[in-house]
């Protein structure tokens, strides 16, 4: 199945999800030769012992919209979130082309972050991140969204497949898009 059911429709429209059948000898060639995942690291909480789902959300100056989404997905069954991971991805262009308020905003986000002072409102959500926001870690040239949603995306398949998770989902969304509650609950019974 590549299509989701209707219930995982999110408030924000349809969120696409890619499904790791098998990890195999094409897998290992595209991390060999075109996974972004030795680009930046991933920071944060990586629970490799039950590791089913990764969601990936690239943010771009989206500290007001991120936690309402990363909430909504903490509203699933602690069940499934010991198997999910959710990687943030902040991500922006060296200045001048990103604006000075979008840099502050993600260095924001970033520091939120790193300070766990969201861990009340998000249970025991597996939170990780990369930074491709602050100085000398921005997204090169003209990349965009695209690029940092690959980053993620990337990780993600990474993880899966050094861990041997053969029956495991990629799940990318939006920062500003939050799911419907129950979401990651949805996604995995859909997925079982």
């Amino acid at each position: 199945h590549l299509l989701p059911s209707p219930s995982l429709l999110t408030q924000g429209g349809f969120l696409p999800l890619f499904r790791v059948f098998a990890m195999n000898a094409t897998v290992t060639k595209y991390l060999r030769s075109r996974s972004l995942h030795l680009y930046r690291p991933v920071l944060g909480s990586v629970p490799l012992d039950k590791l089913r789902v990764v969601v990936v959300i690239p943010a771009l100056a989206e500290r007001d919209h991120l936690f309402e989404t990363l909430s909504s997905l903490a509203s699933s069954s602690e069940g499934v979130q010991a198997g999910t991971l959710i990687i943030v991805v902040v991500n922006n262009q060296e200045p001048p082309r990103t604006a000075p308020n979008q840099l502050k905003n993600n260095l924001e986000t970033l520091e939120l972050l790193r300070s766990r002072q969201h861990r009340t409102r998000l249970g025991c959500l597996n939170l990780a991140w990369i930074d491709a926001a602050t100085p000398g870690q921005a997204l090169p040239g003209n990349e965009g969204v695209g690029f940092a949603r690959k980053l993620g995306l990337d990780h993600g398949l990474h993880l899966l497949a050094e861990n041997g998770r053969e029956r495991s989902v990629l799940v990318s969304m939006d920062a500003d898009a939050p799911p419907a509650r129950g979401y990651l609950d949805a996604l995995a019974a859909f997925y079982a």
